[in-house]
């Protein structure tokens, strides 16, 4: 065999997989932590805040099951009899359809995998963005901490703004790329189309692209004192091609500019100011005592850093952060920012005090590793092989299948422990007549388990008329003529939530002469009907 021979051919073990594959062994420490996340998010028994919520999800997968069988999107509000005739723009009709197919095909495990899914996604790409960037495990867990402590209570309800998530955290990690390889252009208006279809919350990504933007053109100019650089500038001009074309790709949805319209006017309903989550955030709650943690350890990290601190990434955490102060519920968009640049620092600050270990260079082995061990952690969970048993009944493969009764306990130990689910089936042997009056958390569920039921409210507050949301606050409290309102509604049963409308039902149970109780499930559920229906 000739010398040239030898040179061609290929050793068996070489590694041929593509750089971008490749990871480092020192890697697995980090996914071996996202797979612990995952591993304790679905095990909802021993962790009931993980539980699918009560409120919200159930609401939109009404929704999706309305969109499915109507082949389109509602034009007035469907589902709440006394908000007829509302104008309606869906901001996440897409998930609401994906959220309603899953449930069809895979029951309440598919259901759970999405949600559980969704959020390991969004940590995964924080978290192993700041590891390929810096190839710091250090980092990489630090992201991985903050990003999962901040958004800890917003993690425990599923519903659409999750996808949402994803697609910043996607956003956050292309823009803060390095390098912008020619499938970003396709990566970018494809991803923002997608998000506009999934969830309203789009304009942050525009915000954080016009942010980054703005401060790379300032450091630019800072540097140069020309403006000439700055227009020059490829990473200037790359961001803002990349904001036009974002913006350009949300126009991809069935209500083209008016679905912008009603996202940057929907904080102005008023009925919102009536709910917790859209107040300034404080330190009385978790959400506030999180973030203040977080900055006064960003605070330090920023004075010890060696790494150069750009005008963007303080333009996003001082624009983010402020946004979130102003309403709690943004926190969620300050807080993989936060993640992101706190985990780049910390890298850069491991490598001054000691130097991290390369160990063995880059591999395909690694990452293949890497993946089949998530892929056996999503299998072992309950989530994982309650999906794969309804995927493969999906297919007509023939599977044991579990009784009626099995089937609802599974289903119980799936969802929130406040979950009406046992009222529902009170109410499903002796259906109310006419108009009910329930807690708006308890709205979505009635909507989804008992479409023929009229609910009052829902979690939607958005769409009900200003004097209904207000009667009804006026009810649940207790308050004014809240008797001559039932009858004015014709309202024949009662639907509360004992914990979150306590006067109510101390005021109910004194008017032994008009309702009775009916269904009473201790310290969650009570149900009063009316002894003489109107």
């Amino acid at each position: 065999m000739t010398t040239e021979q030898e040179d061609d051919q290929v050793p068996v073990l070489e590694d041929r997989t593509p750089d971008w594959f490749r990871m480092r062994p020192s890697g697995l420490a980090l996914v071996c932590a996202l797979c612990v996340v995952f591993f304790i998010i679905n095990q909802y028994t021993l962790f009931p805040q993980f539980r699918l919520w009560h409120n919200d999800l159930w609401g939109h997968i009404a929704y999706g099951r309305w969109i499915v069988e109507h082949k389109a999107l509602p034009e007035t509000e469907p589902l709440m009899p006394l908000a007829r005739g509302v104008p309606m723009i869906d901001t996440a009709w897409g998930s609401q359809v994906i959220g309603h197919l899953t449930y069809s095909e895979l029951g309440i495990f598919g259901l759970r995998l999405l949600y559980t899914g969704s959020i390991i996604t969004a940590l995964a790409l924080i978290s192993l963005a700041v590891y390929r960037r810096t190839e710091s495990v250090l980092g990489g867990l630090l992201s991985l901490a903050v990003f999962s402590a901040v958004c800890y209570q917003i993690f425990w309800v599923s519903r659409p703004q999750l996808a949402g998530i994803v697609c910043f955290a996607a956003t956050l990690v292309i823009a803060t790329s390095r390098s912008w390889p020619k499938w970003y252009w396709v990566a970018v208006p494809a991803l923002f189309a997608v998000w506009a279809n999934l969830h309203g919350s789009f304009p942050v990504g525009f915000v954080a692209l016009g942010l980054m933007a703005a401060g790379h053109a300032f450091d630019v100019y800072r540097q140069s004192r020309s403006l000439g650089a700055v227009v020059a500038s490829a990473q200037v001009r790359r961001l803002v091609i990349a904001t036009e074309l974002a913006a350009v790709a949300t126009l991809l949805n069935p209500y083209g500019w008016n679905l912008h319209r009603e996202i940057l006017t929907f904080a102005d309903n008023p009925n919102l100011q009536s709910l917790a989550e859209w107040d300034p955030l404080t330190l009385r709650d978790y959400p506030g005592q999180a973030m203040a943690v977080v900055v006064i350890g960003l605070m330090w990290l920023y004075r010890q850093t060696p790494r150069r601190v750009s005008t963007s990434e303080i333009l996003l955490l001082f624009g983010l952060g402020l946004w979130s102060l102003w309403t709690a519920r943004m926190i969620c968009w300050w807080a993989p920012v936060a993640a992101y640049f706190g985990g780049l620092h910390l890298a850069a600050l491991s490598q001054r005090w000691f130097r991290e270990s390369s160990g063995r260079p880059a591999a395909g082995i690694w990452t293949v590793t890497a993946l089949s061990m998530a892929f056996f952690v999503v299998m072992l969970t309950p989530s994982g092989i309650g999906a794969t048993q309804a995927f493969k009944k999906s297919l007509g493969m023939k599977l044991v299948e579990p009784d009626a009764k099995k089937q609802e306990i599974q289903f119980r130990n799936a969802v929130s422990p406040v979950t009406p689910v046992l009222a529902v089936e009170y109410l499903k042997k002796h259906p109310p007549k006419g108009q009910v009056y329930n807690s708006f958390e308890y709205g979505d569920y009635l909507n989804w388990a008992m479409p023929e039921v009229s609910v009052f409210v829902t979690s939607h507050v958005h769409l009900i008329p200003g004097e209904v949301w207000d009667h009804y606050l006026e009810i649940a409290n207790a308050a004014g003529e809240w008797q001559q309102r039932f009858d004015w509604y014709g309202v024949n049963c009662v639907i509360l939530s004992v914990n979150r409308h306590p006067a109510l039902v101390r005021a109910l149970r004194k008017e032994t002469g008009t309702w009775e109780v009916a269904f009473e499930e201790k310290n969650h559920t009570i149900i009063f009907e009316r002894r003489r229906p109107l």
